[in-house]
């Protein structure tokens, strides 16, 4: 039996789009891949709650709710609710986030590892006011927090991980964890096209935004990629954002997203459930045709 990938829905919420997602979730199971995913933009749960109702059997993970923007018996409450409705078919990822998004919701994180493990041990705690909750997915990228989500979660989730890197990662859990069904995945940005430059352009184009997000900068540094961020911090500090995506080589762009033909991106694919990671295709939207690549990663498995 092949394995295939797990998909994400690319956002949450798109203004006057919403059902158009719903719709792209249907066809998603009925292609039969195992997971859809409704990242942080927007309101990831409710975003959710709305494939869980138009689906019978796929796999849905909210990915990831800010543990700053809800109460954390409230987020398990909902959690429990869609856990008990949907027949177990709902996974609920909580992470940090960014400064972006805590200036959007007006909020001021703390100390990231300590308020995880606090949050999560409210959540436990609320069980015997919720039922049965929702396995819980923790968003981790450095190895600190990997480590946490291990010890307090039911899974790891990271976005646009190094491949190598979380190898590693992925080597270091207890085998009696990934028994019990300790669940890992990780959100891999996707650009398919026939024409492998056009799909390394495309791709080095996407990836301007998380550039400019310090966390996931000192992240990439940490795994090795000191010459690149030094090189994007540089053109950051001038304002010469239009250089940027010539800075991303190859290298890195290998190990955090997957791109080129329809066979080099199913070889990547490949790549991570080797190292026993389900990988989640974050398609890349294009300007010219916004649903043309969510077509063609549905097709990677015709």
């Amino acid at each position: 039996m092949r394995q295939m990938p797990g998909i994400t829905t690319g956002v949450s919420s798109v203004i006057g789009h919403r059902r158009r997602i719903i719709d792209f979730a249907s066809e998603v199971e009925r292609r039969d891949f195992p997971l859809i995913a409704t990242p942080s933009s927007g309101d990831c749960v409710a975003m959710a709650q709305s494939i869980l109702e138009a689906t019978r059997s796929i796999g849905v993970m909210a990915s990831v709710q800010p543990i700053y923007h809800r109460v954390a018996v409230s987020l398990a409450e909902t959690g429990a609710h869609l856990h008990e409705l949907s027949g177990g078919r709902f996974r609920l990822g909580i992470g940090v986030s960014h400064a972006l998004s805590h200036q959007v919701y007006h909020v001021q994180p703390g100390r990231p590892l300590e308020d995880c493990r606090a949050y999560v041990a409210q959540m436990r705690a609320a069980v015997e006011r919720t039922g049965p909750q929702a396995p819980i997915i923790m968003a981790a990228l450095k190895d600190r927090m990997f480590d946490l989500a291990v010890e307090i979660a039911d899974g790891v989730f990271p976005s646009r991980a190094c491949r190598l890197h979380l190898a590693k990662q992925v080597a270091r859990i207890p085998a009696d964890r990934r028994a019990a069904g300790f669940f890992v995945g990780n959100a891999i940005p996707t650009v398919i096209d026939a024409d492998p430059e056009v799909a390394l352009h495309v791709m080095r184009q996407s990836q301007v935004f998380y550039m400019g997000l310090p966390n996931y900068r000192n992240y990439w540094r940490s795994v090795g990629y000191v010459e690149e961020m030094d090189a994007v911090e540089a053109a950051l500090s001038s304002g010469e954002h239009d250089r940027i995506p010539a800075l991303l080589s190859e290298n890195w762009l290998r190990n955090v997203t997957l791109f080129g033909t329809p066979s080099t991106v199913r070889e990547g694919v490949e790549a991570y459930f080797d190292i026993g990671v389900l990988p989640v295709l974050s398609p890349v939207l294009r300007d010219a045709s916004p649903s043309a690549h969510y077509e063609s990663v549905l097709a990677l498995y015709d």
